[in-house]
């Protein structure tokens, strides 16, 4: 039954060295031998993640790492390693190459989704402080038309600075509004407690 598994099972001794594998995936027919040490099946950076794993197993019951097949290098293996009764150790070895390209290609999804947030929420705020310069000197000018300060407005003048000042104030409340948005994606928005 064990060797029908679609992954290995590993039994080991404390030293790491394998004394029988069960399953029938990952090329068993290269870790099939007599005897071998399961850390030298790693690349030879990833021998130490193999040994600190064995060790930690060792010392509290289990351990898991992910390390590089020394012997296709493009193949992502995960380790889970358990002690037994007789302080020997019992592994599961599956091959997760395509499980670490999915998750390097979401890792890179979400950090790119994170940028381009970032910079829409720097442009809208850029754009939003660009267009309330223009649209205050619009409000204070048309407001100073419906306050008729330099004289009376001819005819349908006066109807005209009221349309462009609420008009103008209406823009600005959705500029506004854009900002406080932004600032929230930020997170940079301040709450202030007032009485009502």
């Amino acid at each position: 039954v064990l060797d029908r598994l679609p992954f290995l099972v590993l039994y080991l001794l404390p030293s790491g060295r394998v004394k029988r594998v069960f399953g029938r995936a990952l090329g068993k027919a290269t870790l099939r031998g007599l005897s071998f040490n399961l850390i030298d099946t790693a690349r030879a950076e990833d021998r130490s993640k193999v040994r600190d794993a064995v060790t930690t197993a060792l010392a509290t019951g289990k351990a898991e790492t992910l390390f590089i097949n020394g012997e296709s290098l493009d193949r992502v293996l995960s380790l889970d390693l358990r002690v037994l009764g007789d302080h020997n150790l019992v592994g599961t070895l599956r091959d997760v190459t395509d499980e670490q390209v999915r998750l390097e290609t979401l890792e890179t999804a979400r950090a790119d989704a994170e940028a381009m947030a970032a910079g829409k929420t720097q442009f809208l705020a850029g754009m939003s402080h660009e267009l309330r310069t223009p649209l205050n000197a619009i409000i204070g000018f048309s407001d100073i038309m419906r306050n008729r300060m330099f004289g009376d407005l001819p005819g349908k003048y006066v109807e005209y600075a009221d349309l462009i000042h609420e008009s103008g104030a209406h823009l600005l409340d959705l500029i506004n509004d854009i900002l406080d948005m932004s600032k929230i994606e930020a997170r940079r928005y301040e709450l202030t407690l007032e009485a009502m």
